[in-house]
């Protein structure tokens, strides 16, 4: 990841927090946030942000539609059964890709991270261009 991407998780779910820490590369490991609001106030202060967003949290329960409204700037990778409804929301509200969380999903993770990466920062450029 170059310093212009920031990887965000957001879970309240420490297991699937470990699992994830466990299996990214030390150098690259997430800045956690527990709540809405730090979310919020992380990816005001963050460019091209890569969002791991547990369909477990809160956020998520009260409507992935809603969450993924505000959470427009990130690149969003949705962690949680593809089947549920929740899921079926994050990929109809534009998440970039929802992930089953177990180990089979998870050891796809640092790669699709690392296309997420390469979106978020195309879409930064994308901006910049537009205004110029």
């Amino acid at each position: 990841m170059t310093s212009d991407t920031t990887l965000l998780l957001h879970t309240r779910h420490e297991p699937l927090a470990r699992q994830i820490c466990a299996v990214l590369d030390p150098a690259a490991q997430p800045i956690r946030t527990h709540t809405g609001d730090e979310l919020l106030r992380v990816l005001r202060r963050q460019r091209a942000p890569v969002l791991l967003l547990g369909l477990f949290c809160e956020e998520a329960r009260q409507g992935v539609t809603l969450w993924m409204d505000q959470v427009k700037s990130a690149v969003v990778i949705a962690l949680g059964d593809p089947r549920t409804e929740a899921a079926r929301q994050a990929e109809a509200a534009g998440a970039f890709a929802i992930l089953e969380p177990s180990l089979t999903g998870l050891l796809t993770l640092p790669s699709l991270i690392g296309r997420a990466t390469h979106h978020a920062q195309l879409q930064e450029e994308n901006r910049q261009l537009r205004a110029e």
